[in-house]
């Protein structure tokens, strides 16, 4: 039987959107957990998210977001990735 692994991948405020999608292409996890930091570049446009969610579709894998920033819950939340807000920043 197969285990499922969850990995977290914490996002800083300068971690350019390509890092963060090669992060989901390289993990072995077949959940994934983006710890967006508030006011990172990520969150600049809402074709980051749609990156993230594109590549995690052809991946086969479950991504969702988690940060303190209402910007990036709601780009996510209009990407379509199930986003949460957290009580502490990642970074």
């Amino acid at each position: 039987m197969a285990h499922t692994i969850i990995k977290r991948i914490i996002v800083g405020k300068k971690d350019e959107p390509t890092l963060i999608a090669e992060k989901l292409i390289d993990t072995d996890a077949d959940i994934v957990v983006l710890a967006i930091a508030k006011g990172a570049k990520f969150s600049d446009s809402i074709s980051n998210f749609r990156l993230i969610k594109r590549e995690a579709e052809v991946l086969k894998k479950t991504v969702s977001i988690e940060s303190v920033d209402p910007v990036v819950l709601r780009l996510a939340e209009e990407a379509e990735l199930p986003a949460e807000e957290t009580a502490a920043g990642p970074v």
